[in-house]
């Protein structure tokens, strides 16, 4: 079965006609995407935003593989508890009426969070979503207050015993993090929801190393490892204009993980 693959679009201004259409010239059948990319109102309700998400992805055959990004959920301080559920509840609404069943979660980076209540507010938000059969996934943070690796979240995502919950794997955080591929081998597969690559030549990536070298290291532990789900790809935004860097982004991602199902090369008819 071919694998899933996306383009991250957090670092483009917004979701367009024009840009999608770049995307999904490029080879690509689903983005990543945040409310805001939806809508110019921060107060229009979720339902409306995700009726006008499904219209503009339809359009161009593209789909939604889930919803960014949940920050400063967990570990909420009590005076913020409730507007921070209902958040989540119009993240749900808009992620279903986009025809998205995955949120992404971060761990705090806030100051102020209250780490007696991280565990009740991911216990809660995998109770939550898994009421919609959704799914969550978890992107460790190297400016996290809690889970700043890959290692730290599998312990506690092990401890908290949901069902629904699984990580983010992401190489630009790996790195700039200070570790390496090799932090692979303390994650079971299964655990594992989504990969996310980026350019080797990214300027957050460390210069110390190859990071080609690195990265191509990267990618056969996971192909070792048995991993078959959903790969995307961090475009280089300093690479030319929008379509130039979607289209590097397309072909490092075949170069990384060779598509069978017809991502194309950046020149590929």
């Amino acid at each position: 079965m071919a694998d899933t693959r996306w383009l991250n679009t957090s670092g483009f201004s917004g979701l367009n006609d024009q840009l999608l259409l770049l995307i999904r010239d490029a080879g690509f059948s689903q983005i990543d995407a945040s409310p805001s990319d939806f809508s110019a109102d921060p107060a229009e309700p979720g339902l409306v935003v995700g009726e006008k998400c499904a219209a503009l992805l339809q359009r161009y055959g593209l789909h939604l593989i889930h919803l960014r990004t949940l920050q400063n959920f967990i570990g909420t301080p009590p005076a913020l508890r409730w507007q921070k559920r209902e958040e989540v509840r119009q993240r749900i609404a808009l992620s279903l009426q986009a025809g998205c069943d995955t949120l992404l979660v971060t761990p705090p980076e806030d100051p102020n969070f209250v780490e007696a209540l991280v565990d009740d507010d991911l216990r809660w938000l995998s109770s939550e979503t898994a009421r919609f059969s959704m799914k969550i996934i978890y992107q460790p943070l190297n400016s996290g207050y809690t889970d700043q690796t890959l290692p730290a979240a599998l312990d506690h995502l092990r401890r908290l015993e949901q069902p629904n919950i699984g990580l983010m794997v992401d190489w630009l955080s790996i790195v700039s993090g200070g570790s390496d591929a090799s932090c692979l081998d303390e994650i079971p597969v299964e655990w594992i929801y989504r990969v996310q690559f980026c350019d080797p030549a990214d300027p957050r990536i460390p210069r110390e190393s190859n990071p080609r070298q690195a990265l191509n290291c990267f990618t056969d532990k996971l192909h070792s490892s048995g991993y078959q789900g959903p790969v995307g790809i961090l475009p280089n935004l300093r690479h030319g204009q929008p379509a130039d860097q979607i289209r590097q982004a397309a072909t490092i991602l075949n170069s990384l993980w060779p598509d069978t199902s017809g991502l194309k090369s950046a020149g590929q008819e």
